[in-house]
């Protein structure tokens, strides 16, 4: 399976915990990428890891994809052992002619986490190759309902083929607010979220400070950096263009109080059909969270008052307001909120076909 650095979904702790073996491959974001990382764990003991050679060339970047999948899958196992690849991206399925002649026990699962609206002709592309290979492999899952009913022309709920959303830890704590208000930005980078949006806040509000925890190409950093700048407000954000470990995020996260995640809206932005697993990593981290009214979990968010779902950015002084005003109240919401998406009851309840085979 496929694994990230960022513990969003708790799904290599799940697999780990609950497999004989289990070879993980870290593929991180291109952007600033040099390395990925494998890891394999036997009977839930991480057993082995090391550095995968990668680029932040697009073309070098996928080569060294594909060429490392193709690698794991025939060093870690024999051709007689039973395996299942666990996959969210179509990569992993080329050539499943060819996979299955030198592994005849492989089999596949595509757990599908994004569609892309077709705005460019690449997406389009994209698009295509997922379904091409999602009409060809008998255990789908996926991140949300709206992609559930795009690739099936309805929302399927079977045991092998279903909707399951990312999981999370109940492991969030929190004090109240102080008179000063901070907020946390966490995950990578790009102009569709809104940024632009809280530094004009930030400007008009100087008790509210940000942090960015993630990383944008050098371009889209220099020009946050001039903004920052020309608002003055370089006081209140902090942005190294880095990513920290979860560790360091859980210990950094006791400084703040919500997390804000702000989307483009509308059918053309693919947030608006998956689980953003930034919303995710502000319920663990016990910030209520600020967010734009899209995306599948947006509802959930509603549902069990775990921060507030707004329209447009100029309603964001009034949901500070709001978090402000009833702090504990919101803190009831999220550990209501975790306790629903609790991953390993829910991932137990979900992926209980993975079991049988």
């Amino acid at each position: 399976m496929y694994g990230s650095l960022q513990s969003v979904g708790h799904t290599e702790e799940y697999f780990a915990g609950h497999t004989e073996k289990l070879v993980v491959y870290i593929v991180q974001p291109r952007v600033q990428n040099r390395n990925n990382l494998l890891r394999m764990y036997r009977r839930g003991r991480l057993v082995r890891e090391h550095r995968v050679w990668s680029s932040a060339n697009f073309f070098l970047y996928y080569a060294s994809w594909l060429f490392h999948y193709w690698r794991f899958i025939l060093t870690y196992f024999t051709r007689n052992e039973h395996f299942l690849v666990f996959s969210g991206h179509p990569i992993s399925f080329f050539g499943m002619t060819i996979q299955r002649l030198l592994r005849p026990c492989i089999r596949y699962a595509f757990w599908i986490g994004d569609y892309y609206p077709p705005v460019h002709w690449s997406l389009s592309a994209y698009e295509r190759v997922k379904k091409y290979y999602h009409d060809r492999i008998g255990i789908t899952y996926y991140l949300s309902d709206t992609i559930n009913a795009l690739m099936n022309g309805k929302v399927i709920a079977r045991r092998d083929k279903k909707t399951v959303m990312w999981g999370v830890s109940l492991k969030n704590q929190k004090s109240g607010t102080r008179g000063e208000l901070h907020l946390l930005f966490v995950g990578v980078v790009r102009p569709s979220q809104g940024l632009e949006e809280i530094f004009l806040f930030l400007k008009q509000n100087p008790k509210v400070f940000l942090r960015i925890v993630g990383v944008c190409d050098d371009a889209l950093y220099a020009s946050y950096r001039q903004t920052i700048a020309d608002l003055d407000i370089a006081l209140q954000v902090v942005f190294p263009n880095a990513f920290v470990s979860d560790e360091a995020l859980g210990r950094l996260a006791k400084s703040y109080h919500a997390g804000i995640a702000l989307y483009d809206k509308g059918l053309t932005t693919a947030t608006h059909y998956t689980d953003p697993g930034k919303v995710k990593t502000y319920i663990e981290l016990g910030l209520p969270v600020i967010m734009t009214n899209t995306s599948a979990i947006a509802p959930f968010i509603r549902r069990f008052r775990a921060g507030e779902v707004i329209d447009d950015p100029s309603e964001l002084p009034e949901a500070l307001a709001s978090i402000r005003r009833s702090y504990t109240s919101y803190e009831q919401g999220l550990r209501a909120f975790a306790k629903h998406f609790e991953y390993e009851t829910y991932y137990k309840e979900s992926f209980t076909f993975l079991e049988d085979i």
